[in-house]
């Protein structure tokens, strides 16, 4: 019973319902699979490399440290742990295209030209090399490798 005193105000916070935990549980799913199978790799050999290793070599040079947070922005962080992942002697092959020529051209200097079959660069700070190397046929992409760890000289 309620007293001629008291107020009743009306409650409009809804009521928890389970099936909506259900939904938000089914919608983060994909999302942490994906990351799972982003980290899980079936490879025949342990990656040599981490993308945080990379990341480390890269960063103490102001030049390399934009190249690779430029590419990281544009290409992704899926795309560049696939490089890092498949990474040979010390080089990383990355994905080329006309978001990459610009950046090589703003981080480096170098302006490589579409008609350029290979093109061999460094960077003026740590001297770290990159290779361009255009494709001779259209079912195979142009590659940029670039070195992980700049050599000493």
């Amino acid at each position: 019973m309620v007293s001629e005193d008291e107020t009743a105000v009306f409650d409009d916070s809804p009521t928890p319902d389970p099936a909506d935990e259900l939904v938000e549980e089914a919608a983060s799913a994909p999302v942490a699979a994906e990351a799972e199978q982003e980290e899980d790799w079936s490879g025949a050999r342990e990656p040599r490399y981490q993308v945080e290793e990379v990341i480390a070599c890269f960063s103490p040079c102001g030049r390399c440290g934009y190249f690779l947070a430029g590419y990281w922005a544009t290409n992704g962080r899926k795309n560049f742990a696939t490089a890092v992942r498949r990474a040979k002697s010390g080089w990383i092959t990355l994905s080329w295209n006309m978001t990459v020529r610009e950046l090589v051209l703003k981080s480096f200097g170098s302006y490589i030209e579409e008609d350029n079959l290979h093109f061999e660069g460094c960077c003026s700070e740590c001297h770290r090399h990159f290779i361009y190397r255009a494709s001779r046929t259209p079912n195979h992409p142009h590659t940029f490798r670039i070195e992980i760890k700049p050599r000493k000289r």
